[in-house]
C-alpha cells in the first residue's frame, strides 16, 4: 500500500517548497506511521502561529485604523465612526467603550471681555470647550467648561460619546485643563484622536502617567473643520493607541484622567476605549492546538 502527502497550503503561504513524496507503508510500522502524522501536523500548528505571531507583530505600536462613513466628505461635514482594527482585527462602534461621566477638575477661565469678542477666536482664552463640526446636526459647542459644572460636564460627555468624529474637546494653544473620565465598560486600550497633529495630551490611568507627544500620532485618514477654526479644508487629525500593559499595568480600566499643560499647544482630542486581545492570547491559542496534537497521540497511542 502506498500514501501520497499532500501539500501543505499554509507552508504555501510562507514560501517554503514542499514535495510529494511516495511512502511504502507495508515497509513501515504503525508507531512510525503515527509519528510522522504527528510530526506533520505539529509543523502545521507551528507554522500557523508563526502566521498569527507575525500578524499581531506587523501593528506599530500605537498605531491603529479609523474606519468611518461617509468615506468622501467635506471637512466640515458628518463624520460617524463604524470600527477600528488592530491587524485583523475590527472592533465595531458599538463594542467601544463610551464615555459615560465626565468630572472637570479644573480648566482655564475665559475672561468675560475674551468671551465677548468673536466666541474668544482672537483672544486665545482658557482651555477646554466643547466643539463640533460646522456643519454637525447635533453635538454641544459650548466655549467655556466649567469645574463643578454639571451642563459643562454633560458636554464633555455628550461630544465624547457621541459617533460622530466631528464632536471634539477644543482646546486653546495655552490653555491648561484637567478631566477625570468614566467609561461605560471596562477596557485595555485607549483611543485618541487628535486634530491637527500638533499638540500633546497627557493622560493618568491606574496611578500612571503618560504623555502622547505629537510626533506619536499618525494620520487618521480625515480632516476636520469645527466652528473654533477658520481653515479652509479643515485640518489633518491623528490616532494613536495607548494600551495599558505599555505601562506596565494588568486587567481592565473604566476611568482615566485626561489633562493638558500650557505648552502641550492645546490638544484638540475625542477618545473612546476598546479590549484589544493581547500577544498572550495568540500563544494561549497555539498551545490549544498543541494539547490538541497531544490529545490524538495519546489516543492512538491507546488504541494501538
Amino acid at each position: 500500500m502506498y500514501m501520497k502527502l499532500p501539500k501543505n497550503p499554509l507552508c504555501l503561504h510562507l514560501g517554503y517548497e514542499t514535495r510529494k513524496y511516495t511512502v511504502n507503508m507495508s515497509n513501515l510500522s504503525r508507531t512510525q506511521v503515527m509519528f510522522s502524522s504527528l510530526a506533520k501536523c505539529t509543523m502545521t500548528v507551528g507554522a500557523a502561529a508563526g502566521c498569527l505571531l507575525m500578524t499581531a507583530g506587523s501593528v506599530s505600536a500605537g498605531s491603529f485604523t479609523t474606519n468611518f462613513t461617509p468615506t468622501v466628505r467635506d471637512a466640515d461635514e458628518d463624520i460617524l465612526l463604524t470600527s477600528v482594527q488592530f491587524g485583523t482585527t475590527i472592533i465595531d462602534f458599538s463594542d467601544l467603550a463610551l464615555v459615560s461621566e465626565a468630572i472637570i477638575l479644573n480648566n482655564d477661565v475665559i475672561s468675560a471681555g475674551a468671551l465677548a469678542n468673536n466666541d474668544n477666536k482672537e483672544d486665545n482664552e482658557g482651555a477646554a470647550s466643547a466643539d463640533v463640526n460646522d456643519q454637525s446636526i447635533d453635538g454641544v459647542a459650548m466655549e467655556q467648561l466649567l469645574a463643578g459644572d454639571a451642563a459643562s460636564e454633560a458636554a464633555v460627555v455628550e461630544n465624547l460619546s457621541s459617533q460622530n468624529l466631528g464632536h471634539i474637546i477644543d482646546t486653546e494653544d495655552s490653555g491648561a485643563f484637567e478631566i477625570e473620565l468614566s467609561f461605560d465598560k471596562a477596557f485595555n486600550t485607549l483611543l485618541v484622536w487628535e486634530r491637527g497633529l500638533n499638540s500633546d495630551l497627557g493622560i493618568k490611568v491606574g496611578g500612571e502617567t503618560f504623555k502622547i507627544t505629537r510626533s506619536m500620532f499618525t494620520n487618521a485618514g480625515y480632516k476636520l473643520d469645527t466652528t473654533e477654526i477658520d481653515d479652509v479644508g479643515g485640518q489633518e487629525v491623528g490616532s494613536y493607541a495607548l494600551k495599558f500593559s505599555d505601562l506596565g499595568l494588568t486587567g481592565d480600566y473604566d476611568t482615566v484622567t485626561l489633562f493638558s499643560k500650557s505648552h502641550f499647544k492645546g490638544p484638540d482630542f475625542k477618545v473612546a476605549g476598546a479590549t484589544v486581545p493581547e500577544p498572550a492570547a495568540v500563544l494561549g491559542l497555539t498551545a490549544v492546538a498543541g494539547a490538541f496534537v497531544a490529545g490524538r497521540r495519546r489516543k492512538g497511542d491507546s488504541a494501538a
